[in-house]
């Protein structure tokens, strides 16, 4: 028996650097908490730009600095990755985070609005 596994493709774009971005406009742009970039976990939904958009990704895999997702939202731009597709990017490429209590606590505030 033979078993064929397709790798599914994972996208890499010129993300931009959140930390420098910081530094940039230091009064304006605020940065995840340097903890939570240490202990940022799978499950975890961050948020990351390509220049033109900026968008949420579901953490799949944390290595060091290195972390590979897959995007959370539909994009507009019309760019090879969309909804649903894995991306690779670093720590410094993040502008925030949302933990898995953040996504229990947002769930329940929309669902107050919806009452």
């Amino acid at each position: 028996m033979i078993i064929t596994l397709k790798m599914p493709i994972v996208y890499i774009d010129q993300w931009v650097n959140a930390q420098e971005k910081a530094k940039e406009f230091p009064d304006t742009f605020g940065l995840p908490d340097e903890h939570l970039l240490l202990r940022l976990r799978k499950d975890w939904t961050v948020k990351i730009s390509n220049g033109e958009e900026r968008f949420w990704v579901t953490v799949i895999d944390v290595d060091g600095e290195k972390i590979i997702g897959v995007v959370d939202n539909c994009l507009v731009g019309g760019y090879e990755y969309n909804y649903g597709d894995f991306v690779s990017f670093e720590k410094k490429h993040i502008y925030q985070i949302h933990t898995k209590t953040d996504h229990k606590r947002i769930k329940k505030e929309l669902l107050k609005k919806k009452v």
